[in-house]
């Protein structure tokens, strides 16, 4: 990671976030709370069907019976009103309105906070492989300096004292790299749990709203 993420990764990283599905997930049931308030101010249209069968028998004396059979059918439409119910409709609306609104807020709060976040750690990635690669070339002037000490002193041209100097800032250079390089996998590693790639790994796209 050499520059600044791109808005793709940003979008991808907010739709694997788990904080930012949640919130949206509490904005989606706001938002249908609220609708359920409003529905309630609407009238109510039913339809039913009733059906009626009605047998029966007659006799008279010693005469055969005769069997009667009706029947009766039809259709009910029906409308309900609200009536006045003392603002308690109005009120229950007006404050799933204002959830929805605050549902919403700590959304787009969620997102930006996670924006933030995916960006230090970007900055933090960077930070550390500037310091690693700087590590990395002070090693290689280390291991350059103790070489050319080392072939001195063997040559008689330079002292112990001077080879044991190299030595030790060459191990110094060693750990400063080895130092770095355990920071850079720990800002990696950070970075890939603020993009969201060790948590969830899909997600929908409006939780991206």
């Amino acid at each position: 990671t050499r520059g600044e993420p791109t808005d793709k990764v940003v979008q991808q990283a907010l739709s694997r976030r788990p904080d930012v599905l949640a919130s949206y997930a509490a904005l989606k049931a706001s938002e249908a709370n609220e609708r359920a308030a409003a529905a309630a101010f609407l009238p109510k249209v039913y339809l039913g069907a009733v059906a009626v069968a009605n047998r029966g028998r007659v006799q008279a004396g010693s005469l055969p019976g005769a069997g009667l059979q009706s029947t009766a059918s039809g259709v009910m439409l029906g409308v309900t009103v609200p009536i006045f119910d003392g603002q308690i409709r109005k009120n229950r609306q007006r404050q799933a309105a204002s959830a929805t609104r605050a549902a919403a807020a700590v959304h787009r709060q969620t997102k930006d906070a996670a924006i933030r976040e995916i960006l230090l750690a970007s900055n933090s990635v960077r930070s550390a492989l500037a310091s690693y690669e700087a590590a990395s070339e002070l090693r290689r002037a280390s291991i350059v300096t103790y070489n050319a000490a080392f072939e001195a002193y063997q040559n008689g041209l330079g002292t112990l004292t001077d080879v044991t100097a190299a030595d030790s800032s060459l191990l110094d250079a060693r750990e400063a790299q080895a130092d770095a390089h355990a920071a850079s996998l720990l800002a990696a590693s950070s970075l890939a749990f603020m993009l969201g790639n060790m948590t969830s790994n899909s997600a929908p796209e409006e939780a991206l709203r």
